[in-house]
């Protein structure tokens, strides 16, 4: 289907027209562009409603998922019939899959409502014209899936239930430019979030001035993410002279954060501080202690990495650990989201004779370099990559077990998490948060790590855990002091059977030499990978082996 204007809908070929691939792409090829100088897509879908998804069945297959690509590079003129009639497709069933393409200034502008418009946000894909490529991948698994998962047990995913209270900086220090930049980040990343009365509840504060802090949502003001993201979108900047952030967190300790204004008891609470690091620290450090003493989870973002102003030392202290601070001149917040309100999911019942899988039952111990040489920016970049990993994996007591260990000079090996069968995803997520980088000045040993790491991995606590598989995921940048030492105590821990999967990370992860280094140590040419999102997939796939057992028949 081609559309523009708002009568120029046009199906330009039907189910079942083409019968071969080569058929649909030579079609594709002879498709004449309207030339429209409008975007009507709320009228596009409303076609799509009437004509190709109807009420019953269209395509003569009830049993065939029905799946909507829609494409586009601009704001629809009619975006409020857009979102009803995507609601519609949605409740009948279709999978609405977004792209959204075009320039970088227009793409940024189309995110929050493509996030609205989709079945869900990680359905939702933007990418540059030149770079439609780089997505390819990506739909093709959305839209398909692989063949392997096909016949799962399917899956019931939600975001954890929890009381989230955003703090927005609205000093001169921070500026009317970069407070529209948080509140346009905010706007994208609380579309993404699963808002609803028994799941999560979202608040929201600005301070600037002493004593101006405004409570500008509570946490059980919106149970609707629409509503709540149009309340977020009128949050006018105040523009005081300085960031009282002491009687921000004040007003949360003893006001927000109360059952009177929507603090659930049953709901794990978490503080997200949008701030340069400006402000008078007077009196915070007692404050932040009694709201952790509460079991309060407090991340902090830094606005204006780049400024004179901004103050990096004070973001971080702010929160426990590096794996809770963030920068938002590289964040994303699909990224983000991973991170705040990461998703669980449970199996739902299934009467098909499909194979039983199961995730293999292993023990993984993720091994981060601590040294100067990583930088605490790189650091916390694979802290967060490590979090979104154990996040998307199923532990639990007959599953996979996770351990996290940091390494520094010879005879520094910090136990972050231990292997055992008492870890909750949860707990393990909070400890990574918690872990506090070495910067270790000191060429860092990793062959005593590997050998810590590996006698650990062969001397579980847990009865029984001695025959289940074991990996190793080895986090550095591949600068090694004594390679011969380490590539002789690498082929040991393989040899004793670990296996050894090596993530470059770090400030020297770019230059060949140090990178071929890590294709050595690990156990094979495929278990070799970058801590990069585009291929975040691919490692989470070799964490998650699946074991299938065919039902007799």
């Amino acid at each position: 289907m081609q559309f523009s204007n708002k009568f120029r809908t046009v199906i330009e070929f039907d189910f079942g027209k083409h019968k071969t691939t080569k058929d649909i792409q030579n079609n594709i090829k002879t498709l004449v562009h309207q030339h429209g100088n409008q975007t009507f897509a709320g009228n596009a879908l409303k076609h799509v409603n009437k004509h190709v998804f109807p009420a019953g069945n269209a395509s003569g297959r009830p049993d065939a998922e029905k799946v909507l690509l829609l494409i586009t590079d601009g704001q629809p003129h009619d975006p409020e019939v857009a979102l009803e009639e995507a609601v519609k497709l949605k409740k009948k069933g279709v999978h609405l899959i977004t792209i959204g393409a075009g320039t970088e200034k227009w793409i940024s502008k189309l995110k929050l409502f493509l996030n609205r418009l989709g079945s869900k946000p990680t359905h939702n894909h933007q990418e540059e014209f030149k770079y439609l490529q780089r997505i390819t991948h990506k739909l093709v698994n959305d839209i398909c899936g692989s063949k392997e998962r096909q016949p799962a047990t399917p899956h019931k995913c939600f975001q954890e239930k929890k009381d989230i209270l955003i703090m927005m900086d609205g000093s001169k220090s921070i500026g009317k430019r970069k407070f529209k930049k948080v509140r346009s980040f905010l706007q994208d990343f609380l579309s993404r979030v699963d808002v609803g009365s028994s799941r999560i509840h979202v608040g929201v504060i600005e301070f600037s001035d002493s004593h101006t802090t405004s409570i500008e949502v509570s946490l059980n003001q919106y149970t609707t993410v629409e509503d709540l993201v149009a309340a977020v979108a009128k949050i006018m900047y105040q523009g005081g002279k300085e960031a009282d952030l002491l009687d921000a967190l004040r007003t949360a300790d003893s006001t927000v954060l109360t059952g009177s204004h929507g603090d659930r008891i049953t709901a794990p609470d978490t503080i997200i501080i949008f701030t340069d690091g400006n402000y008078n620290d007077e009196g915070i450090p007692e404050v932040l202690k009694k709201l952790r003493k509460r079991k309060v989870r407090i991340v902090s973002v830094g606005v204006g990495g780049q400024g004179k102003n901004f103050k990096q030392v004070k973001v971080d202290a702010l929160a426990i650990g590096t794996g809770d601070v963030y920068d938002l001149t590289n964040l994303e917040s699909s990224e983000f989201i991973d991170d705040i309100a990461p998703s669980t999911c449970k199996m739902t019942s299934c009467t098909s004779a499909a194979p039983k899988c199961s995730p293999e039952n292993q023990d993984i111990l993720f091994l981060m370099d601590g040294s100067v040489n990583i930088g605490s920016a790189f650091f916390r970049l694979g802290q967060r990559f490590v979090k979104r990993l154990i996040d998307k994996m199923t532990i639990g007591k007959n599953t996979t077990h996770v351990g996290v260990m940091q390494y520094g000079s010879a005879g520094r090996v910090s136990h972050v998490s231990r292997l055992t069968t008492n870890n909750l995803r949860s707990q393990i997520s909070n400890q990574i948060s918690r872990m506090v980088y070495m910067d270790e000045r000191r060429d860092s040993d990793l062959a005593y790590a590997l050998s810590i790491a590996s006698d650990t991995l062969l001397n579980p606590r847990e009865k029984g855990r001695d025959v289940v598989s074991k990996t190793i995921v080895l986090i550095t940048d591949g600068d090694i002091n004594d390679f011969a030492e380490v590539n002789s105590m690498a082929k040991t821990v393989r040899n004793r059977g670990i296996r050894i999967i090596a993530l470059s990370n770090g400030m020297n992860s770019d230059y060949k030499t140090y990178v071929s280094s890590l294709g050595l140590i690990a156990s094979g040419p495929k278990e070799y990978y970058r801590v990069d999102n585009s291929q975040f997939n691919e490692v989470l796939a070799e964490l998650e082996k699946t074991v299938c057992i065919s039902e007799p028949q």
